[in-house]
């Protein structure tokens, strides 16, 4: 999953249109600008001489479509009768397009042109015959289905009108305009407070590939067309394109009560130290994303099939990737089982039926079925042998560490995580010491934490007596407290290891009052250091060397108590 880092940029909704007012969403591009060469009246010409279509005519011409209809650009219409769309229809449509103009909100935007207007109006030649049975791309983008008898479920009055730029239709009712999810999102006032969210990413970009170019002044192309799509980090690389009209999608969403609930509950995870330069921005984001994180779901992915037994998030991670991401195949975040039954991700969620898939709409707390502990919260492993692990090493009492790689025949390579570790030996007669850092822990949150011992037998199955004897250590952990200085939290009692298996060794449970997730710099750390005397090791009862495979910061939803 993409991070979130570049919160700052905006991100926006936007369909793409043709100068002027005019949107292209074709699949035939080439089709776009097709010219007619058919003789005779124009579309504009045509409608304006029915006396029946004089409400419908009102409403593009305020709207600014009569130049298009008179071009030579080929256009199928589908226009309502008086009959269907009344006068006070068209001034309604025509007093909304005038407020917002005034209000600044451009053409694109307008609802009366892009849920009206480009709603009975397509791109390029559309007849109909006896066989006709198929969908047709309007000028907003959505897919509308025509047939033989009718369009979009409205009969038509008159049908396969020529005219010099294209076809008409008349047609016995209004069209109306089925919103996407996130068009729903934006449209119901309940569900603002997501909505304030996900607009928030929203940005407009140019795309020159859609766009029509024109003459090239000073040497920079100027566009005839520019179009603008939709780009929003949320959706492209995270939750799912909700807006996009070619996929289907199903999207659990808690109403305002539901959802400040949820925002106040997270934002205790997300307490960041006040010298923490992003705090404001991290402590705003988090909480938000994370509620969302598991909650669209892909209907290609999620088959009618198999639906009813699982359903998987879009942020769900394939079965092949989990090893790697989360140190198991058996961790199945965001991955629900029975989401129609009692206590399943759909359970009690009010549908409502958008034109590319479902809201399901959930207005109370305990019908929010999403445990943050399938969701977002997740075992934090930091692995022994990586880089980003290691923070120092006292260079007097331990030599650099060695790293070793478990081979596929040894007994121990599925049991090691990530299949190698780290080796921490003394110099001299010193015990070793070295300090670790723990990425990613969430500020009040009970982690029950682990560090995790390899035995000498998974580097080496040769490995003699003394190499293969138990090791003691401890365990020191230091966090950045509320103002920002790091300082000691806590320190284990002494632990020894089992020297035949890999040993999975309990510090205790713990709660950070802050919040590190995301920085580039970890705050909590682990001093992890021997214990083994001289003697012990002399005796040949203890060796000094530590095998870490890693250490891991287990969420537990249910501590029964807490470590000092």
């Amino acid at each position: 999953m993409k991070r979130l880092r570049p919160f700052i940029i905006r991100y926006s909704l936007q369909v793409c249109l043709l100068l002027p007012l005019l949107c292209s969403c074709s699949d035939d591009w080439d089709n776009h600008y097709k010219e007619s060469n058919i003789a005779g009246e124009t579309l504009w010409t045509t409608l304006s001489s029915d006396p029946e279509l004089s409400n419908f005519v009102s409403v593009l011409n305020a709207c600014g479509y009569e130049s298009s209809l008179n071009s030579s650009q080929v256009f199928t219409v589908f226009a309502p009768t008086n009959a269907s769309l009344s006068a006070a229809d068209r001034d309604s449509l025509i007093s909304r397009y005038n407020r917002q103009k005034n209000s600044g909100i451009n053409d694109k935007n307008n609802t009366s042109i892009k849920e009206f207007v480009q709603n009975h109006i397509a791109l390029y030649n559309y007849s109909v015959s006896s066989l006709t049975d198929d969908s047709i791309r309007m000028m907003n983008g959505k897919s509308l289905p025509f047939s033989t008898e009718n369009f979009a479920g409205a009969k038509y009055i008159n049908k396969n009108i020529p005219a010099s730029n294209g076809l008409l239709y008349t047609i016995g009712n209004v069209v109306d305009y089925s919103p996407n999810v996130y068009e729903y999102i934006a449209r119901d006032a309940s569900l603002s407070g997501v909505y304030e969210f996900l607009h928030s990413f929203d940005v407009e970009k140019f795309d020159p590939s859609q766009s029509v170019p024109g003459e090239i002044v000073d040497g920079k192309t100027v566009y005839l067309d520019s179009v603008t799509v939709l780009e929003n980090i949320l959706f492209d690389y995270n939750l799912g394109k909700i807006y996009d009209e070619d996929s289907t999608y199903w999207m659990v969403v808690p109403t305002n009560e539901v959802w400040d609930t949820l925002v106040a509950r997270y934002s205790k995870l997300y307490e960041y130290d006040k010298l923490t330069v992003e705090r404001d921005t991290f402590s705003f984001l988090y909480p938000r994303f994370h509620a969302l994180l598991g909650s669209v779901f892909s209907r290609t992915k999620n088959t009618d099939k198999s639906i009813c037994d699982s359903v998987e998030a879009t942020t769900a991670l394939p079965y092949k990737s989990r090893y790697e991401a989360y140190g198991s195949y058996d961790k199945r975040y965001r991955v629900y089982d029975k989401p129609f039954k009692e206590g399943g991700v759909f359970y009690n969620t009010e549908d409502h039926v958008c034109s590319n898939g479902l809201i399901k709409k959930v207005d109370k707390l305990e019908d929010w079925n999403f445990d943050p502990y399938n969701t977002f919260i997740q075992d934090i492993i930091m692995e022994g042998e990586k880089t980003a692990t290691l923070d120092s090493v006292d260079s007097k009492s331990t030599r650099e560490l060695s790293f070793y790689n478990v081979t596929t025949d040894n007994p121990f390579y599925n049991k090691v995580s990530g299949h190698s570790y780290a080796q921490m030996q003394p110099s001299g007669s010193s015990a070793p010491k070295a300090v670790f850092n723990i990425a990613n822990v969430r500020s009040n949150l009970a982690y029950d934490v682990y560090v995790v011992i390899a035995p000498a037998l998974a580097g080496d199955t040769a490995a003699t007596a003394l190499q293969c004897l138990p090791t003691i250590f401890r365990s020191t952990l230091y966090y950045h407290d509320p103002s920002g200085k790091e300082v000691k939290f806590a320190t284990s009692a002494n632990k020894t290891t089992d020297p035949t298996k890999v040993d999975s060794v309990y510090i205790g449970t713990y709660v950070f009052p802050t919040c590190s997730y995301d920085l580039s710099e970890p705050q909590v750390k682990m001093l992890i250091e021997s214990r083994v005397s001289n003697s012990q090791e002399r005796n040949g009862t203890h060796t000094k060397t530590l095998r870490l495979d890693a250490i891991v910061f287990k969420p537990n939803p249910n501590p029964t108590t807490i470590s000092k």
